[in-house]
């Protein structure tokens, strides 16, 4: 009898052990799951504020096109938050449902992003304008501070024309280069954007109308030194003289 009860004791001791490590195990998975969540909704939290910077930024660089100067580092953020995503909460927040929020979101950002060819901006290796792009914007900022000592009149327009010319020239001679290294088409966006609104100045000072002048000035001036060789020469190939030397014997 009382080994009995031992036995009935001991397994009933079994038993209730068995139930508690389950309880136990049980318990601690969902504090890891739940671990696990609050991780994974903070790095939502993070995204949804990088993403949002990000937005913000292409909004207020639209015009004058800036995006890809002004919101590189905001990109980079948001871009590390979402490659963080993929590795760890994967299943929990990217592929949870059909809506897929955070991957549409992902690739508006990229799309824009490379459409503006963002990327021809910048070295591969690094977050740094390349040395062709830094020298374009050196050549922009000179040309437009020249610019901007003038005021657009038909009295300073001269000046600004022949005082602004030289650095007006290395410019154009710098787009042309790039847009032969890039082809126009894959040329990013702030370098075309800024070239455009340099050129829409220059004709606001009306300086385009300048050099057709001055080619025009050029041509009379060639053909007027040019026409009295021309006249005599014509003269005297059709004078009796020559004609009678040219005569065929």
């Amino acid at each position: 009898m009382l080994l009995k009860l031992i036995y009935l004791v001991l397994h009933c001791t079994t038993i209730a052990l068995a139930n508690y490590t389950d309880f136990f195990t049980y318990d601690l998975k969902y504090a890891e799951d739940e671990r696990r969540l609050n991780s994974c909704h903070g790095l939502l939290e993070t995204y949804s504020a990088a993403s949002a910077n990000f937005t913000g930024c292409l909004v207020l660089n639209a015009k004058p096109i800036s995006v890809c100067r002004k919101c590189e580092q905001q990109r980079s953020n948001a871009l590390q938050v979402y490659i963080i995503i993929q590795d760890e909460c994967d299943d929990v927040l990217l592929n949870a449902d059909r809506l897929q929020v955070i991957e549409t979101v992902d690739a508006n950002n990229e799309k824009l992003w490379s459409s503006a060819n963002c990327q021809n901006c910048f070295n591969a290796t690094s977050h740094e304008l390349t040395t062709d792009c830094k020298e374009f914007f050196i050549l922009i900022n000179q040309t437009q501070e020249c610019f901007l000592r003038y005021n657009v009149t038909a009295e300073e327009s001269n000046k600004a024309c022949e005082k602004c010319n030289g650095t007006y020239k290395k410019l154009k001679a710098h787009y042309k280069s790039l847009s032969e290294e890039y082809k126009l088409v894959n040329l990013c966006m702030d370098v075309i954007d800024a070239m455009n609104m340099t050129r829409k100045t220059w004709n606001e000072f009306k300086c385009s109308r300048i050099d057709n002048n001055v080619l025009v000035v050029f041509t009379v001036v060639a053909f007027l030194c040019f026409s009295p060789p021309v006249f005599y020469l014509s003269n005297w190939i059709n004078s009796d003289d020559v004609k009678t030397r040219l005569a065929p014997r």
